[in-house]
């Protein structure tokens, strides 16, 4: 946790599926201590999407950024572990781009 926080600390910005319960502390604590985060969702977003709850308020104070690689409506993905490998590759993607814009 010292490392990920040292990290945010120099400006790094998390990046991350965030689905294991260990990946979920590590994003509440850094968020707590008001550092930036983004979010892989595995499921697109609909037109008139809005984070419920507390994400809605990091999202609305450009705190927590939510992206996907899906279209709205597509099936769910099936959790496994190349799906995992998947968003792991996104997520290295984005963090190795300082401006990185997903296509």
């Amino acid at each position: 946790m010292e490392g990920w926080l040292a990290c945010c600390e120099r400006g790094g910005v998390l990046v991350g599926f965030w689905i294991s319960e260990r990946e979920k502390l590590v994003m509440k604590e850094v968020m707590e201590q008001g550092f930036p985060v983004i979010r892989i969702r595995d499921e697109g977003f609909g037109d008139y999407y809005k984070p419920a709850g507390s994400a809605f308020d990091a999202c609305a104070a450009g705190q927590l950024l939510q992206i996907s690689t899906l279209p709205y409506n597509s099936p769910r993905p099936v959790f496994s572990r190349a799906f995992c490998w998947e968003m792991n590759s996104f997520a290295e993607r984005i963090a190795a781009t300082p401006s990185f814009i997903p296509s």
